[in-house]
């Protein structure tokens, strides 16, 4: 899910020319992800947990480790993971379209 989160914002790099900040603003919102999973409710919690998973790159990780971690969290975590990396790839490969060498 990093990864996948990762490559969707760096393939804006095709459109945006001075990428610089794109690795620190990634950086700074995976540490919103390091606050406790209890603290996030109602809109905040489903955005972080579905939309723009966070939560699940460091809240997840913890949770097995701490309590019996259930089938269903499992393959919830698992399509999560696959749909991201689908859609990271897509975007990646939209991207691709749009490239122009740096040096031309």
């Amino acid at each position: 899910i990093y990864y996948s989160l990762f490559l969707l914002i760096v393939t804006t790099s095709f459109w945006i020319i001075d990428i610089h900040a794109l690795d620190a603003l990634f950086e700074n919102m995976v540490e919103l992800g390091k606050i406790p999973l209890p603290v996030w409710q109602g809109l905040p919690r489903y955005f972080f947990s579905y939309i723009f998973p966070l939560i699940f790159i460091a809240a997840v990780p913890v949770q097995i480790f701490l309590k019996p971690f259930s089938l269903f969290s499992y393959l919830q975590t698992l399509v999560l993971a696959v749909v991201f990396f689908l859609l990271a790839r897509r975007f990646w490969l939209y991207g691709l379209r749009f490239y122009g060498s740096a040096s031309s």
